[in-house]
């Protein structure tokens, strides 16, 4: 089946780094490729290096998979599991709020701006969403990190650019071509839930390259929607 495909590409590929080393070092451009070293680029790579990773990106995915269903009119229950995965997310990965917040926002300004239709309970899913993991973030940041000089100090340095495009193209593989014709079909269908994977796709390539110094952080679970 498709759900059963999906997992199996998700939960074992990887890049093309591996072609590289045979020339020498798997670099591209000067950069590593980042199926070699970055853990957020490959789930099967999280899976199997840090338990805090595997689980933000998990509660990431529980988060837009709970916001769609109710978008969907499922009922409370979806938005409700949405607003605790976020709630979760928090504590762990904050940054992945970012994606989370602006592909679902842009995704309902699209839907009004196309169908001049408001979805209420998406709305009112995405700002429960924001209104349970804001306070955590805002907690970790001034009432943790900044009386903290030792932990300030960290996040001062703790400076992770993304590598060159080239190098994220090779890191993702064959997963790419593939993309390529799900987008195509996505664009020429009628079915939203593939727009909305177009939307998550599109938001997280460019946060890659935000002018911000946890750029590569944004690839982690950007493979899912590949």
């Amino acid at each position: 089946s498709q759900r059963q495909t999906a997992f199996l590409l998700l939960a074992f590929s990887s890049g093309l780094g591996w072609l590289l080393v045979p020339f020498g070092e798997a670099t591209v451009l000067g950069d590593p490729a980042p199926d070699f070293w970055m853990p957020e680029a490959s789930v099967f790579f999280t899976s199997f290096t840090f338990p805090h990773f595997a689980a933000a990106t998990s509660l990431m995915l529980l988060t837009f998979i709970g916001w769609h269903l109710a978008l969907r009119g499922k009922g409370i229950a979806p938005a409700l599991g949405a607003a605790l995965s976020a709630f979760l997310l928090a504590w762990i990965h904050p940054f992945l709020l970012v994606p989370i917040y602006l592909v679902t926002a842009a995704y309902l300004a699209w839907q009004w701006f196309r169908h001049r239709e408001v979805s209420w309970l998406g709305v009112g899913t995405l700002m429960l969403c924001v209104l349970v993991s804001l306070p955590v973030v805002a907690y970790i940041q001034f009432g943790v990190i900044a009386p903290n000089a030792a932990f300030q100090g960290w996040i001062d340095q703790n400076t992770l650019l993304s590598p060159n495009i080239l190098a994220y193209l090779v890191g993702f593989g064959l997963l790419l071509p593939l993309a390529l014709v799900g987008a195509v079909q996505g664009l020429c269908g009628r079915n939203r839930l593939h727009l909305f994977i177009l939307f998550w796709i599109g938001i997280g390539s460019l946060l890659l390259y935000a002018p911000v110094a946890l750029q590569r952080r944004f690839a982690e679970g950007l493979e899912i929607p590949f």
